[in-house]
């Protein structure tokens, strides 16, 4: 079902130039545009938002009353699931999950402690954004640098 709906493909792409330094240049945009396909930027705010919410359900069937620093969990359990199920590159991707992360504890704790919730929130956004950074190896770095610089388009 896929292949009839599959968008057509330039065999123009695939050809690797003669010259060393256009075929450098021609690996590395193919290296970069790989690295890009492989983040999930739809899927990561949606995940961030259903795990947060489950990770809030699931602890208001403790009893007693749970510390704040409790509330830190989402960010660590969703950042570390993302980290490698979203694949997230760029910081305004990683902010934009983190802001839902950060906002849902703080509408949760809100009625609580509403400065609390202010302190804890935004510590839920850093936290999130600290643990979902994706490993990178040198030359993705290397490409990502290069990228920012102007020398490299995808």
């Amino acid at each position: 079902m896929e292949e009839i709906y599959r968008s057509p493909e330039s065999e123009l792409d695939d050809q690797v130039p003669e010259n060393e330094k256009e075929r450098e240049i021609f690996n590395e945009t193919k290296a970069l545009k790989a690295l890009y396909a492989s983040q999930r930027i739809i899927w990561s705010p949606i995940f961030s938002t259903i795990g947060t919410m489950v990770i809030i359900v699931a602890m208001s069937f403790v009893e007693g009353r749970a510390p704040l620093l409790v509330f830190m969990l989402p960010a660590i359990v969703v950042g570390g699931v993302i980290k490698y199920v979203g694949k997230l590159i760029k910081i305004k991707h990683r902010m934009l999950s983190g802001l839902l992360v950060g906002g849902i504890v703080f509408f949760a704790l809100y009625f609580s402690s509403p400065f609390m919730a202010g302190v804890i929130g935004l510590l839920n956004v850093l936290a999130f954004m600290a643990i979902c950074r994706r490993p990178l190896t040198f030359e993705q770095e290397k490409l990502l640098s290069k990228e920012s610089l102007g020398k490299l388009k995808p």
